[in-house]
């Protein structure tokens, strides 16, 4: 790999103007996952906060397992008091729409659609420039934030030929003394998809003798351990060498064998990475089936065995992967699980909530519409279940089964139940019963009527507004496309609500309706202060393939007085719509040192976000169809779990 740096090329040319966050102390794992709200205090962290859109606020703290450390950096005044346990609401369907919508939206593969081919660079421009460039900030800078945003960018881009380089800045960064700075190392390792980072891995979960000398301590600590454990299950889940994910497998099988109620953390990101080295149905060889026997027989004994309750957290967790495995198996293993996790659903109280909810997600991926008693012990929950959250993945469960008796339950429910409780939960079921309906057979053109006339009715009739985004979601869901004009007209009287014209913008995206473009531009020119919506809006025009909309991005970046907020909505849209000529501006940003750190830091992750040729966010498997309710530290925390980081 070329030594100099982007410093010394000609290939990304200068961008006047500064991007600045000056006089601004905080630290960027202040927010995260379903957590920020950037309209309140802060922006989206490059390791510690991920922009979501809504704003649906921090998930609460977990009340298990050990605590999360504490910020890197100094917090704003008035940061803290947003990240009071118990803060937001984790009902709200927000919260759901947010970890589910990236499989829905599929923005990048939309923006690639309608981008000039030649405006990418090249592989070995990516290894010329970007890659060293990376490399020298983790070398050279201090400051936790950035180098978080930089691991996880290296880790997107990775290298293409000699990783020596990434390699050695890898290793430096596991040693840090900053722990932040060596879990994000761990977890990035397997972001790269590389090979060369198993062996490094597999001792840092395990926590050896090799592990030990890595981060050079008497132990590798829980936290760091866990991540690396995440990034071998990222790692195995892309590989298509089944002898590299037999080797993830032994090592995980093994240490969830002898799981510790004290280890809480550490198990549950063995039961994630289980569940992600496990490989696909697909793959229908001897040797494949046999690991995911293995895999199926050690999460189900780990989820069956007696547990304190705190430790049901965890066990929710497995039932919930093992569920998912099985979604696509087709060999009749699947059918004798069925009884069991219906079970979990009669006790959806006190310590038995987790296993109850985690068991309605893993119904609705597993079952299909012949499965009547899971049917109906589903919509018996629905309707009388004692756990509202229970209640409300139930609703979803149906719409991902499908069925004509599931459609008719959602229609009653949808029409009947609570405006703002429950009447959501319904119309965005009915959404993905339609999604789902129309990705089986392959046809946009489909239409049911009677559901577009539900959900149109439901858009008018019900004035408040948390509802009217999830029907408008749920609308663009169905493609209904006659509904374009309504929802035109309702963003136009409500260009105000930041909330809800986000979603009816998104909306009008998955309808495709290209006559939204110049009224999302406008929109977006009225949002400067408005960073939950200028996201939304720049995503919705990107979508559209509005390729004005990166350079609107582009020209705010270069302001110098850019509100924290807005520099977080604004580096976060560029990494999902941004082309070569977004990147240029970004690493101009990145490699001057007269830019403060935070910018520096957003910048890296917006590069890391352009250049990763996954369709994907790289933890969106991770995100869909979990349950984020009962949950830990590790996986989230609205602070620094594996899925709070962008």
């Amino acid at each position: 790999m070329a030594t100099h740096t982007a410093r010394d090329s000609h290939l990304f040319p200068a961008v006047p103007g500064r991007c600045a966050a000056a006089g601004r102390s905080i630290s960027v794992r202040a927010l995260g996952l379903v957590g920020i709200l950037v309209s309140f205090v802060a922006p989206a962290a490059a390791h510690g906060g991920r922009y979501v859109g809504g704003g649906v606020g921090p998930l609460p703290p977990a009340a298990l397992g050990p605590a999360t450390p504490a910020p890197a950096g100094p917090v704003a005044p008035g940061a803290a008091s947003t990240l009071v346990a118990g803060s937001r609401d984790t009902s709200r369907w927000q919260v759901w729409w947010e970890l589910e919508k990236d499989s829905f939206l599929q923005v990048k593969a939309r923006v690639i659609a309608t981008r000039d081919p030649t405006s990418q660079p090249t592989v070995a421009q990516i290894d010329r420039e970007v890659v060293p460039l990376l490399c020298k900030s983790l070398v050279r800078d201090r400051q936790p934030d950035l180098l978080s945003a930089c691991l996880v960018a290296l880790g997107k881009v990775g290298p293409s030929g000699d990783a020596a380089e990434v390699r050695a800045a890898f290793r430096k960064a596991l040693h840090d003394g900053v722990q932040e700075t060596r879990e994000t190392a761990a977890l990035a390792l397997g972001i790269t998809r590389q090979a060369w980072a198993l062996e490094e891995l597999l001792a840092l979960a395990a926590d050896a003798g090799p592990g030990r000398r890595i981060v050079d301590r008497s132990r590798v600590d829980e936290r760091t351990r866990a991540f690396a454990v995440y990034g071998l299950g990222l790692l195995a889940e892309h590989s298509d060498d089944l002898d590299l994910r037999a080797r993830v497998i032994d090592l995980l099988v093994k240490q969830l064998g002898r799981a510790r109620p004290q280890d809480l953390d550490l198990t549950l990101s063995e039961v994630y990475g289980l569940r992600l080295a496990c490989p696909p149905a697909s793959n229908r060889s001897l040797a494949s089936w046999t690991l995911r026997q293995r895999v199926v027989d050690a999460l189900w004994t780990y989820a069956r065995r007696r547990a304190r309750v705190t430790e049901q957290v965890v066990q929710a967790h497995a039932l919930q992967s093992v569920a998912r495995i099985l979604a696509e198996d087709d060999s009749g293993v699947a059918a004798k699980f069925l009884d069991p996790l219906v079970a979990e659903l009669r006790e959806p109280s006190g310590s038995s909530a987790a296993k109850a909810q985690s068991a309605a997600i893993g119904l609705g991926y597993m079952a299909r519409p012949e499965d009547e008693a899971v049917c109906a012990a589903l919509r018996q929950l629905a309707r009388k279940g004692t756990d509202r959250h229970a209640r409300s993945f139930a609703l979803i469960a149906l719409g991902r089964i499908g069925g004509e008796a599931n459609r008719g339950f959602l229609l009653k429910t949808l029409a009947e139940g609570h405006k703002v409780t429950v009447k959501p939960w319904a119309g965005l079921a009915l959404g993905l019963m339609r999604f789902e309906e129309r990705t089986r057979s392959g046809s946009q053109g489909s239409v049911d009527t009677t559901v577009e006339r539900a959900l149109r009715a439901a858009l008018k009739d019900v004035k408040a507004a948390e509802a009217r985004g999830a029907f408008a979601l749920a609308l663009g869901l169905a493609h209904a496309t006659d509904a374009a004009p309504d929802l035109r007209a309702l963003l136009d009287d409500n260009d105000r609500q930041d909330e809800l014209a986000g979603y009816l913008a998104l909306s009008l995206a998955l309808l495709e309706d290209a006559e939204s473009v110049p009224r999302l531009r406008d929109l977006a020119k009225r949002s400067l202060r408005r960073p939950q919506l200028l996201r939304q809006v720049a995503t919705a025009s990107g979508m559209l393939g509005d390729r004005g909309a990166a350079q609107q991005l582009l020209d705010l970046m270069r302001g110098n007085d850019l509100s924290v907020a807005t520099l977080g909505a604004v580096a976060g849209a560029l990494g999902q719509i941004g082309d070569g000529g977004a990147l240029a501006s970004l690493l101009v940003i990145l490699r001057d040192d007269g830019v403060p750190d935070l910018a520096r830091a957003f910048a890296a992750a917006a590069v890391g976000g352009i250049l990763d040729a996954s369709p994907l966010p790289w933890n969106a498997s991770l995100a869909t169809g979990v349950n984020f309710v009962s949950t830990l530290p590790s996986l989230t925390d609205g602070l620094g779990g594996v899925l709070d980081i962008l």
